[in-house]
């Protein structure tokens, strides 16, 4: 445990998150999902929808909200020069995206953004014990809500920057040049003339049945002229959880546009969708998403879900 913290303790905020810690300069907020061309395509008016959840008073709050496109989806990782020089074949290739380099580029970033959000709430409630313990309300050493709070966030960040340095980095600095590529899948799936309607970046822990199967997942999903692109990442050991869940949404080993809608609203909260789109839904469409996505909030993923929650329809 004191190894994990003092592994916890180099993850410093407010620092670059590069490959393998070989940069300590200041990051810049930058997209998770693509803004020159994949928000170049799904905003109008310069702004595009995303469903989120917050607490309110003594309760959770979720909504459709319309956001400009360079504040949406982004997050802290990166110093300005790595940004620009790590994710360069992505941010200049062809949309496609179907090179190695491009595919684990898009793994990484998923992870990267993840993990800056996750520092984020880890400091929120940080911030909040430490408030307390200025206040009185609370010791050093109690078992606060908020200290634990923020401790759970810490773990869970701990996991992800682990995973990340152990599979994703030495692909993107190429220091390890005998790794088998043969442990790093990329499941790619293609839904033809949905229109340019939505986008996601995101990267999670997959529970299996018993209490210590667990499994990593990152998914990508982005335009392509009429067409959507879905991209599922993963690595050899986090077989048989993460490919479960894929086939799961499967219909005839292929995605639909229902299935895909279905993993974003039970597993994925960094989306964005075309304004257009949510405006012709009908309200009981509105509130019926609103409902489910709540319900993985909460970590309670709904099953079997029916047309009404479409995101392309």
């Amino acid at each position: 445990m004191l190894s994990m913290f003092g592994d916890i303790n180099s993850i410093k905020a407010g620092r670059c998150w590069a490959p393998l810690d070989m940069c300590e300069n200041t990051p810049i907020a930058a997209h998770s999902i693509q803004n020159s061309r994949v928000l170049d395509v799904i905003h109008e008016e310069g702004r595009v929808y995303q469903i989120n959840s917050k607490v309110g008073d003594q309760a959770l709050k979720t909504e459709f909200r319309l956001i400009g496109r360079n504040k949406v989806t982004t997050f802290r990782g990166l110093c300005g020069n790595h940004d620009r020089e790590i994710f360069a074949p992505i941010d200049s290739g062809d949309l496609v995206m179907d090179t190695d380099q491009q595919k684990d580029l898009l793994m990484w970033r998923a992870i990267t953004s993840e993990m800056s959000a996750k520092m984020a709430m880890a400091l929120y409630f940080q911030k909040q014990f430490q408030e307390r313990i200025d206040q009185g309300k609370a010791s050093p050493n109690s078992m606060d809500p908020f200290g634990m709070e923020s401790m759970q966030w810490m773990m869970v960040l701990h996991d992800f920057y682990k995973y990340r340095e152990k599979f994703w980095s030495p692909l993107i600095v190429d220091t390890d040049k005998n790794l088998n590529r043969g442990d790093i899948f990329h499941k790619r799936h293609i839904l033809k003339d949905t229109g340019a309607k939505l986008a996601a970046s995101s990267f999670f822990v997959v529970r299996g049945n018993g209490s210590d199967s667990a499994g990593h997942l990152g998914v990508n999903i982005w335009p392509v002229g009429n067409d959507t692109y879905v991209q599922i990442s993963y690595v050899r050991e986090d077989i048989p959880v993460a490919p479960k869940l894929i086939r799961e949404y499967l219909y005839k080993k292929k995605f639909t546009t229902r299935s895909v809608s279905s993993l974003l609203l039970n597993y994925v909260q960094n989306f964005v969708l075309k304004p257009s789109v949510v405006d012709n839904w009908p309200d009981e469409k509105r509130k019926a998403l609103i409902n489910v996505f709540s319900e993985n909030v909460l970590g309670n993923p709904v099953s079997n879900l029916t047309d009404t929650y479409d995101l392309f329809a």
